[in-house]
């Protein structure tokens, strides 16, 4: 019984190695099974393609399947190599595994007629051509290795030169607003600064406009003089306790001579309130000092809000050793500090 489950469990694993050998074909997997939500006109062909096929081989009811959306592996592979694409099926399948499994699409149920002879699949709703339309499917399939490589280049290094002279690193992220390129980050990062430099992951000087600093809260919003050639991350509101996140920024690391991008991988805890009455949530993902700034990124690659502080007292630490708990500003605060730039500008 145990060998039965554990090739079970190898046989569902799904091969990311394999997906990132060929993200274009994978591109081209996830677009055939959005297009009935998405591309009415490619869905016909799609469709027209399946029927074809379908009667070649005589599948039993494979006319009413399509016609209800239900498309196979088989079909997807056909299509693509009537396109002149090279046929790498094992591409394919393990595409159609990732996105099952990720619930971007969702099989037919076998119950419903007894001669259904192979899996079929169909996008699973509006939710899932959402998230086609906004570019995260290959954010969800590949994880978050493949949304570090991604977005890397979008997290910025923010240095601050104090009025009395003192230097200080933190971090700010990319994100698109109104056709603009805007660099989030906190308030504490940048306020009182005798001079400011905000660098790529290449140490690159990205030039800026005036900052706008939120009134209350600590964020910042850096308007960028030009758009940028990389990927700007997307805000997201809905935020799960328990879900999965990463930080990506520019800690202090003791004995190293530069500041550099640093990955942390944890999970959201909690909502708090903290002594001033502002809403924050709480992660493990570590940060310390240099992390200020640094988005909190979810599975799809969205940001659900920006690291802020460490909750920490040292009178608490030394006596009964308490560590400090690690806390975020969520991403509604984020559109609130977009919407009172817009209205300032």
């Amino acid at each position: 019984m145990m060998v039965t489950i554990l090739t079970c469990i190898v046989k569902t694993m799904v091969n990311i190695d394999i997906l990132k050998s060929n993200l274009a074909l994978v591109q081209i997997v996830i677009d055939y099974f959005a297009a009935e939500f998405t591309n009415t006109s490619e869905y016909e062909r799609i469709k027209e393609s399946a029927l074809k096929h379908n009667q070649k081989f005589k599948n039993p009811n494979g006319k009413t399947f399509i016609n209800l959306g239900f498309l196979s592996p088989l079909e997807c592979t056909l299509f693509i190599i009537d396109k002149g694409i090279e046929n790498t099926g094992r591409v394919i399948d393990e595409t159609i595994k990732a996105l099952e499994e990720r619930l971007i699409i969702y099989p037919i149920d076998k119950t419903i007629g007894r001669q259904i002879t192979d899996d079929r699949f169909r996008l699973n709703g509006e939710k899932a051509a959402i998230l086609y339309r906004k570019n995260l499917i290959m954010n969800i399939i590949l994880g978050f290795d493949y949304i570090v490589q991604e977005y890397k280049n979008s997290v910025f290094k923010i240095e601050h030169v104090s009025k009395n002279q003192d230097h200080s690193i933190g971090t700010g992220f990319l994100i698109d607003y109104a056709d603009r390129h805007l660099i989030i980050t906190n308030k504490h990062v940048i306020e009182e600064h005798d001079r400011l430099r905000v660098l790529n992951n290449e140490d690159n000087s990205i030039d800026f406009e005036d900052p706008f600093l939120h009134p209350d809260k600590d964020i910042a919003i850096l308007p960028l003089k030009e758009k940028l050639k990389t990927t700007a991350f997307q805000l997201e509101t809905e935020i799960r306790i328990l879900g999965e996140i990463i930080t990506i920024g520019y800690p202090s690391i003791p004995m190293t001579r530069l500041a550099y991008q640093v990955y942390h991988r944890g999970e959201i805890n909690s909502f708090v309130q903290d002594y001033y009455g502002n809403q924050l949530f709480l992660i493990s993902a570590k940060t310390s000092a240099g992390n200020s700034g640094s988005p909190v990124i979810d599975n799809k690659g969205t940001v659900v809000g920006i690291v802020t502080e460490e909750l920490f007292e040292k009178e608490q630490f030394y006596k009964k050793g308490k560590l400090p708990y690690y806390a975020a500003i969520t991403s509604n605060d984020i559109f609130e500090t977009i919407n009172n730039y817009r209205n300032f500008g």
